[in-house]
């Protein structure tokens, strides 16, 4: 048994066809939803002009492929930029205690105060004065170990869903700490005269000079890609 042949010669069916195109394009899209003085139906669009945006936009994807957020990349000064080539006691038992540490320490939190702009409490301490240079070691391991771990658990939540949540939160993280650097070197010269103050803000600024060079890697690389930013953590760490 065959099929029974609706058009019998080309003409008919291209006739056909148009036929049905201009019937087509003729019927109104409604939506229902409350209108005030109305049975709840708005015309919208006709059908026809619909489905062509949609096809045009589902076209125009395929093509363009995926897009990435543009955010601009700001200017790291070189004012800032040069305290983040200070070298780290790596040689300091007391930097590789706090940095490796995986425990939370006895005294980590009485060092969280560090993480403040001067000028700092017991700052006339001569016995405080003392363990100054300790209390660096410390500070620079327990930062290190942090950022270690804020690392980590960016490349966990990284994937294709969540890359453009994650290259938001590093540009603003970026400007964050950036904006901060600034402000804390702009103060530092009002506390030349306090060797705790003015050390320990130094110290801060170094600090926070590493984590905006770090975040302009990061930043960069996942501009770039998923696999850039992966390769960047693992030469860092």
């Amino acid at each position: 048994m065959g099929r029974r042949a609706k058009y019998f010669t080309s003409e008919a069916r291209a006739i056909a066809c148009k036929e049905r195109k201009a019937a087509y394009e003729k019927t109104e899209l409604f939506v229902f939803y409350p209108v005030p003085n109305s049975h709840g139906l708005r015309l919208i669009h006709s059908r026809a002009k619909v489905l062509r945006s949609a096809q045009n936009c589902r076209a125009y994807e395929c093509r363009r492929g995926p897009v990435r957020l543009s955010l601009r990349f700001p200017t790291i000064p070189i004012s800032i930029s040069k305290f983040a080539v200070f070298p780290l006691p790596t040689d300091s038992i007391v930097f590789r205690s706090y940095r490796r540490s995986t425990e939370p320490i006895a005294d980590d939190d009485e060092l969280l105060h560090w993480d403040t702009f001067p000028p700092y409490p017991l700052a006339s301490d001569r016995i405080f004065q003392l363990r100054l240079k300790e209390i660096c070691h410390a500070l620079h391991g327990r930062r290190m170990r942090l950022h270690h771990e804020l690392d980590l658990a960016r490349v966990k939540y990284l994937t294709s869903d969540t890359h453009d949540d994650l290259y938001r939160e590093v540009h603003r993280d970026l400007i964050h700490l950036l904006d901060q650097a600034i402000k804390l070197k702009g103060i530092l010269q009002q506390f030349k005269l306090s060797e705790v103050d003015f050390t320990m803000g130094v110290h801060l600024l170094q600090w926070k000079a590493r984590r905006i060079l770090a975040l302009s890697e990061d930043w960069k690389a996942l501009k770039k890609g998923d696999s850039d930013y992966l390769r960047v953590h693992a030469e860092r760490w």
